[in-house]
């Protein structure tokens, strides 16, 4: 036959193999698991070492990156809400502290221990003016009302010895130098405020001072454990304005005044979109005078 042995002119093209694009794999990335514990202590002893045990039993072999710690409080034995705040923290990587209602006393020591504070439009702290047992009728006073007695008989004193001085040195009746006008005033003026001198009691006054010096030392470890942590000036001068600085152990400091004067880390409670969940058993847990609860969502 013609041509045996001769290439086609138009071979048949072999079949062309098409790479194909793998197709991926469709992954889906699960969020981590929220952890929540509800703390809520509205007993009149207040937080005690029941809340440590309960709080290590709701939490035993749990640990995360993320911890909610929804509070409420009005207070209690400082040394186990510190000691909860350090367990807390041994557990979980960050912790962002809800504040629906009111957290007082050493329960504002506990939030102090977050990373971020998360406050209800009308949501507050409460200063860390140590309150203490009045030894004559047994009510409760704050550790300043004791620890500014001195100071504030001081300023009397001098108060009253300047306007003494003053009257003694334009008295054209009276003819005294400086020295002797400045002494007769300043004794004068002590004499009036010795019957409030003499009743003080010397040991009662220490324990006031001892008290105010625990608030403030355990606010400031708080505050540089967590929140604070990269300035620890910030973190004293914030823990003594919480000492120092209000009029009432019941004054509340609401969430303006937490994050411009006292330069806490804050957000306000409504841009939590979590909250929306968490409210709901916040609501049915909060009618109890006691309830500490741990839950995953």
């Amino acid at each position: 036959m013609p041509g045996r042995g001769r290439p086609r002119k138009n071979p048949i093209p072999a079949p062309q193999i098409q790479a194909t694009t793998p197709v991926a794999a469709t992954v889906v990335v699960q969020a981590p698991p929220k952890n929540v514990l509800f703390f809520i202590d509205q007993t009149e002893a207040g937080i005690g070492r029941r809340d440590i045990e309960l709080v290590e039993k709701v939490l035993d072999g749990k640990s995360g990156d993320l911890l909610y710690l929804v509070l409420q409080t009005y207070g209690g034995d400082v040394y186990s809400a510190v000691k909860i705040m350090r367990i807390l923290q041994f557990k979980f990587k960050e912790i962002k502290v809800i504040i629906p209602d009111f957290v007082y006393s050493s329960g504002t020591i506990m939030a102090l221990g977050g990373d971020t504070l998360y406050f209800d439009v009308d949501a507050c702290i409460g200063p860390l003016d140590k309150p203490m047992e009045n030894p004559r009728d047994g009510s409760d006073i704050s550790s300043l009302d004791i620890t500014n007695t001195l100071t504030n008989i001081a300023s009397t004193i001098e108060s009253i010895a300047t306007s003494f001085y003053g009257s003694l040195r334009v008295d054209s009746k009276i003819k005294l130098s400086k020295i002797e006008a400045a002494k007769l005033a300043y004794e004068s003026a002590v004499n009036i405020v010795n019957p409030i001198i003499n009743k003080i009691d010397p040991y009662f006054l220490q324990s006031g001072y001892r008290q105010t010096q625990i608030g403030l030392r355990y606010a400031v470890d708080m505050l540089a454990s967590r929140m604070k942590r990269n300035n620890i000036k910030e973190a004293v001068d914030t823990a003594l304005d919480l000492v120092n600085k209000y009029p009432a152990h019941s004054y509340g400091i609401y969430r303006e005044e937490a994050k411009y004067s006292l330069n806490l880390e804050t957000e306000n409670l409504e841009t939590l979109a979590e909250w929306g969940t968490l409210k709901v058993k916040f609501d049915t847990l909060k009618k109890s005078s006691n309830a500490i609860e741990f839950m995953v969502f």
